[in-house]
């Protein structure tokens, strides 16, 4: 019996994102280095804002945990 590994819903949050905005559209939005952005899991509750604004994603799917 194999157990499905489990999906982080920030982490698909995150994938979502990445679907309407390239990472380096990302970095330019919020004014930080698209390096950065290499190293997230998930997007930083201080960026969940702007992040929504440029994708028009709604916050509650971006970042789940915090704001479902």
């Amino acid at each position: 019996m194999s157990k499905k590994p489990k999906t982080d819903p920030d982490e698909t949050g995150l994938a979502l994102v990445l679907t309407k905005a390239t990472r380096a559209q990302i970095a330019a939005h919020l004014g930080i280095k698209k390096q950065n952005l290499t190293r997230w899991k998930r997007v930083p509750s201080h960026h969940v804002a702007k992040v929504a604004e440029l994708t028009g994603i709604p916050r509650e799917k971006i970042l789940p945990s915090l704001f479902a």
